[in-house]
């Protein structure tokens, strides 16, 4: 599998109005020169609308480990993208590399090494054979948003809220309309991560209420802070992690890292559009679907 773009996002406005980003909106290049990881996959972890999650060993690690100068490879795991979610997938990775250039990868997300995609046959693709996999959407679309089309939160929406850069990154994306061929040869993509604890469930949350409240809180304010939106932000999306690098803004390394931005925003950069976001991260604590109710 080759590393390849990934799919960014248009620019989201909640209240205010003016369109601006503090980085570059442009998917990062390809290494020219990158390193061959061979990868087994292990357990599965778990799934979710756009994908399904395994774990991943290295199987020439010793190999690379003289060309990665002291850089230990950490526990891997990979995202495999459903077939008619790759798009979902890109966008996800994009917001992965904004993040790591706002300083948040390792401190308040997990380290993302990548998006990856190759073509083969439908049956090559384990986790895709039998019933292993569906198509599973629960909100409702606009009748062209069909399986095929991979719907993303700011295509049936007010477009008045959303704006490309002056680069147009998101209108130049070869993802921009792509859509899934049933019959064809499959396109196949994945992300690689750093492997992570155990999901936040609620009797932990209400147990050590008080400071995993406080905790979550501030890494719903970091996101917003670098300009992400999650989005659907729940308990399951949160998981443990080894304390590592200090949070610069809370003085402290956190816990816990934030999962799954496949219907996350960008927030425009404008102060006091992030800083309201950061503001009101407590609200999701009234939200039944964070403590698990509702649908997922």
């Amino acid at each position: 599998m080759s590393r390849t773009l990934t799919f960014p996002a248009l620019l989201w406005r909640a209240y205010c109005t003016s369109f601006v980003w503090g980085n570059s909106m442009k998917p990062r290049p390809p290494p020219v020169e990158g390193l061959e990881l061979e990868l087994e996959l292990g357990k599965f972890i778990g799934a979710g609308r756009s994908g399904h999650v395994y774990e991943a060993r290295v199987l020439n690690a010793e190999q690379l480990q003289p060309s990665l100068g002291g850089f230990k490879i950490p526990r891997l795991c990979i995202k495999l993208a459903e077939p008619n979610r790759l798009r979902s997938l890109a966008r996800e990775a994009w917001f992965y590399e904004q993040l790591d250039a706002a300083g948040a990868q390792g401190v308040v997300v997990p380290r993302n090494f990548g998006f990856f995609t190759t073509q083969c046959s439908f049956s090559q693709v384990v986790p895709w054979r039998g019933s292993s996999w569906a198509f599973h959407d629960e909100m409702e679309h606009p009748a062209d948003t069909s399986d095929i089309h991979d719907w993303l939160p700011h295509e049936p929406e007010h477009p008045e809220l959303y704006r490309d850069d002056e680069e147009m990154s998101n209108e130049n994306s070869q993802w921009k309309h792509w859509k899934w061929d049933k019959n064809g040869v499959q396109a196949v993509g994945l992300m690689i991560m750093e492997r992570l604890g155990k999901e936040m469930d609620a009797p932990a949350m209400y147990t050590f209420y008080n400071g995993e409240k406080k905790e979550v809180l501030h890494l719903l304010q970091d996101l917003a802070l670098a300009g992400v939106w999650h989005g659907d932000i729940r308990l399951n999306q949160i998981v443990r992690c080894k304390l590592s690098l200090v949070c610069p803004r809370h003085g402290y390394a956190h816990r816990w890292r934030v999962i799954d931005f496949d219907r996350s925003y960008a927030v425009t950069a404008v102060d006091e559009e992030r800083a309201l976001l950061a503001r009101i991260g407590h609200r999701v604590f009234r939200f039944p679907t964070f403590w698990g109710g509702g649908s997922e």
